[in-house]
């Protein structure tokens, strides 16, 4: 079974079960308003429009059925996304994330085929994260959040995470950090932490937890201040490493320094050494 749709304002309760369904225009899903996707994955579902959950409105993928949106997402209401994957793919138009609160996909995001994703939320996703293609760029704005919990897929030349007090958080296990330049980066997941390529943080680095290995053959360098604040938080260093700001290691946390003749470790600030560090 096959559903078109022009424009689509849920007022009461729908269902999306076990068919195809394409919206070419706007979602909205108003207050009172549940858009349910349940009891069957068979089919595709395809937002071509731009998705607005207003408050007080509830967005439900309870069968964790994979959606594609091409108009972008704003989420003032719930939103509950299911553990299936969001693609933002090709549109004419630069696609949006924003949310009153945090904006969670609890299983995968892609972005492909050229699309422009301008993230304004606090966004999380749990599963893989995957920005790819010729023209396809994932852009984290002023003062937003990218928390990545799996595998990550993404490049300089398609994410662009600099903007003023952005940040990415590596909240999973065991991840490999993407070689890209970051504003302000954070770990604060378990586990080892692995090193893609080479990538510079412009702004603070914080290392809450986990045991953070650099690769011999990676160079990062780190123009903010530095944090190491976590029992369980180690930084071997085998590569160039250098810390244009001050350093803290905290009660519990770990700085080792390693590499060879060829490498070399420079600290051009303060580096304090806490009681306990």
């Amino acid at each position: 079974t096959t559903m078109s749709i022009d424009e689509l304002d849920v007022r009461g309760t729908m269902y999306l079960e076990g068919i195809t369904a394409t919206v070419s225009a706007t979602t909205t899903i108003s207050s009172g308003g549940l858009l349910r996707l349940a009891t069957s994955t068979t089919g595709t579902k395809t937002f071509s429009g731009p998705v607005v959950i207003n408050s007080g409105g509830r967005w439900e993928n309870t069968i964790n059925e994979a959606v594609t949106l091409k108009g972008g997402i704003t989420a003032n209401g719930s939103f509950q996304s299911g553990t299936g994957t969001y693609t933002f793919s090709t549109s004419t138009v630069a696609q949006t994330l924003s949310a009153s609160s945090s904006l969670i996909f609890a299983g995968g995001l892609t972005a492909s085929g050229g699309v422009v994703v301008n993230n304004n939320a606090s966004t999380t996703v749990s599963g893989a994260f995957s920005a790819s293609g010729t023209g396809t760029l994932w852009v984290n704005a002023t003062s937003s959040a990218l928390t990545l919990g799996g595998a990550t897929t993404c490049s300089t030349a398609v994410c662009n995470l600099t903007a003023e007090n952005n940040w990415v958080i590596y909240s999973g296990a065991s991840q490999t950090i993407s070689g890209i330049t970051y504003r302000n980066l954070r770990l604060a997941g378990t586990g080892t932490y692995f090193n893609g390529a080479n990538y510079t943080v412009n702004g603070d680095f914080y290392l809450d937890s986990g045991t953070f290995n650099i690769n011999t053959a990676i160079d990062l360098t780190f123009n903010g201040s530095m944090y190491i604040s976590s029992a369980l938080s180690t930084l071997s260093t085998s590569g160039d490493f250098l810390v244009n700001g001050t350093v803290d290691v905290m009660s519990g946390g770990t700085l080792t320094l390693g590499g060879n003749a060829s490498n070399t470790n420079t600290f051009n600030a303060t580096t304090t050494i806490n009681s306990g560090g």
